[in-house]
């Protein structure tokens, strides 16, 4: 799945950040099982990139399918990385941000503007891919009216496409990890 969701952004100018950030930085896909409700997370000082694997298990159980059949089916995996293509792109950019702290021998302070950029990058991609990609327009516009993950990525990038990088400035402190410190808190 890591192969089929870093195709995904090629072509984007996530995927070509992330081809040469991963040409260089080791990285690790892991699916677990988990309380939380995320699709997906990063923890910092590693390098893997953690999804829920409830999210994939129900993706496979509603299409008639099991999780081995992901081995075997390209087009059920396709679907699968397209609908996390954008969380990728979200906890990649997490993975960059301390990558980056680590390189420069900084202590990590994760806060509320580093969810800003992350939402910012994913949904930058997923404004550039729905553009770009007809195919994939087609295909998300479709997967929208059912998956409640693709409908938010697409409210994202229109929300990025109408109002700009401001909107994620104003809205993501207040609505996601309100409990997190600001920059100016962290600091």
């Amino acid at each position: 799945l890591k192969t089929a969701m870093l195709k995904e952004t090629e072509g984007t100018f996530a995927g070509e950040d992330l081809k040469k950030f991963y040409a260089t930085t080791p990285l690790e896909v892991t699916f677990t099982k988990t309380e939380l409700s995320a699709l997906g997370w990063y923890m910092p000082g590693g390098d893997t990139l953690y999804f829920n694997e409830r999210y994939v298990e129900e993706y496979v159980k509603i299409r008639g399918a099991s999780v081995e059949d992901l081995k075997r089916d390209p087009v059920l995996l396709q679907n699968l990385a397209r609908i996390f293509a954008s969380t990728f792109v979200h906890e990649a950019e997490h993975h960059r941000q301390d990558v980056w702290g680590r390189e420069q021998k900084m202590p990590r302070l994760y806060h509320q503007g580093d969810e800003v950029a992350a939402f910012q990058a994913d949904s930058l991609f997923m404004m550039q891919k729905m553009r770009d990609d007809k195919k994939f327009n087609e295909w998300a516009l479709t997967e929208a009216k059912t998956s409640s993950v693709v409908a938010g990525d697409l409210a994202n990038a229109r929300r990025m496409e109408e109002q700009g990088p401001a909107y994620f400035e104003r809205h993501i402190p207040n609505t996601h990890y309100p409990e997190l410190l600001s920059k100016e808190g962290t600091a």
